[in-house]
C-alpha cells in the first residue's frame, strides 16, 4: 500500500509540475488608496489574472508553483499633495527592486525584475523607506504583475 500511496504522489507532482510549467502568471491591482504602514505588505484587491493560482488575495503575496525563471513588475501611483512613495519587490524578506514615486504631483514608478525562484519560495510587494502614513494611490493604477518565463 505504501509503495501504491508513494507512486501516486510522483504521479500528482508530475502532473502538477506539467501544468504549471505551462502557465503561470497574474495581474492584480490596488482598488482604493491605501496609506501604509512601515513595511506594511501591500494587498493589491483586484485580481484581473491568477493563472495558475500562485497570487494570494489575502495575504499579498506570490508563492512560485514549481522552480523556474520568473519576471515580475510593480507599478505605484503616489498620491497628490502627499510626500514620496517607496514601494520595494522582496523575495523571502529579500529586497530585489525598489520604485519610487514622488508625491508632489501624482507621479508613477515602475520596477522589472527578473529572478530564479524554487517552488514555494514568495515574492510581493512592501512600503519601504518611507514613515508610516504615505499614501498608495488605488483606482486599480498601482499594479503588481508576474509570469513564469520558464520552469527547470
Amino acid at each position: 500500500m505504501a509503495q501504491f500511496k508513494s507512486h501516486t504522489k510522483e504521479v500528482q507532482q508530475k502532473r502538477d509540475y506539467r501544468s504549471a510549467s505551462q502557465g503561470v502568471g497574474f495581474h492584480v491591482s490596488l482598488s482604493t488608496t491605501t496609506a501604509l504602514g512601515e513595511h506594511q505588505i501591500v494587498v493589491f484587491d483586484t485580481i484581473v489574472t491568477n493563472y495558475g493560482n500562485g497570487y494570494d488575495s489575502r495575504h499579498g503575496h506570490f508563492t512560485a508553483p514549481v522552480s523556474g525563471l520568473y519576471a515580475f513588475a510593480i507599478t505605484i501611483l503616489s498620491n497628490k499633495n502627499e510626500s514620496s512613495i517607496h514601494a520595494a519587490i522582496i523575495r523571502d524578506g529579500h529586497i530585489v527592486g525598489v520604485a519610487f514615486g514622488n508625491g508632489y504631483e501624482y507621479d508613477s514608478a515602475t520596477k522589472l525584475v527578473v529572478l530564479r525562484l524554487q517552488a514555494g519560495q514568495m515574492v510581493w510587494v512592501e512600503h519601504y523607506l518611507d514613515r508610516p502614513g504615505y499614501q498608495l494611490y488605488g483606482n486599480n493604477e498601482s499594479t503588481f504583475s508576474g509570469f513564469l518565463i520558464s520552469a527547470y
